[in-house]
């Protein structure tokens, strides 16, 4: 096998490994709640409660609108595609939804160098547009869907609105060619009593290991954030 051949099988290893993974579900140490009827989906969303309870917290922070690049995983599992929004990037408040494509422009700019540079956590893309509108119902404003379409053009990139003033939220996503379409989504939630008790276990470990060294020389919205 030649070096340009290996090279490129083991480019394509990697993407299978980052591309085929199990999808979240409720265990132990995760909590996975659902809104609306997932299997009428043809890509799932899962959306982690810490990065929902951030997006939900910048959106009442300030009276302006807001807008982040929403950031995660797209993978694929034995029931199909889903995609993880896990974190967001370049949160910005803005004084006019309407004057917005702009800054969404740039921001989603810099998230894709970040991410060729490495500056991401691996394997993570750009999957989408977080806007707070207060006053906007979380409805898809029609501003809110042009920078979408030019911005986000791959099929299942997602908008997320919050309306902070009618604690609302609303997920949006299109097919191929398709209009824009209120999708169900899944609240991934770690299980706290499981997280400190493995890091509790973690530092007793550590607390060990240093002893022996020693010896031998963290709907509505109100539905979604608890």
């Amino acid at each position: 096998m030649s070096i340009q051949n290996e090279h490129a099988l083991k480019l394509q290893q990697m993407f299978l490994k980052n591309l085929v993974q199990d999808s979240p579900s409720s265990n132990d140490s995760l909590t996975v709640r659902t809104f609306g009827d997932i299997q009428a989906e043809t890509v799932r969303f899962y959306l982690y409660q810490d990065v929902l309870e951030e997006l939900a917290f910048a959106s009442y922070y300030r009276e302006e609108p807001c807008f982040a690049i929403l950031c995660g995983h797209f993978s694929m599992d034995d029931e199909g595609a889903f995609i993880e929004i896990s974190g967001f990037d370049g949160l910005e408040y803005i004084s006019d939804i309407g004057e917005m494509y702009k800054d969404v422009r740039d921001a989603v700019e810099q998230s894709r160098r970040d991410i060729s540079r490495g500056q991401m956590e691996a394997g993570q893309h750009v999957v989408g547009l977080f806007v707070g509108n207060p006053g906007g119902d979380a409805l898809l404003d029609t501003e809110i869907a042009r920078v979408h379409l030019s911005l986000f053009n791959r099929p299942f990139q997602l908008a997320l609105v919050i309306d902070p003033d009618a604690q609302k939220i609303g997920v949006y996503t299109r097919s191929p060619h398709a209009r824009f379409h209120s999708a169900a989504f899944c609240v991934v939630q770690h299980n706290e009593a499981t997280e400190t008790a493995v890091a509790e276990d973690a530092e007793e470990k550590t607390e060990n290991r240093e002893v022996a060294e020693e010896s031998e020389g963290h709907q509505e919205v109100s539905d979604l954030v608890r």
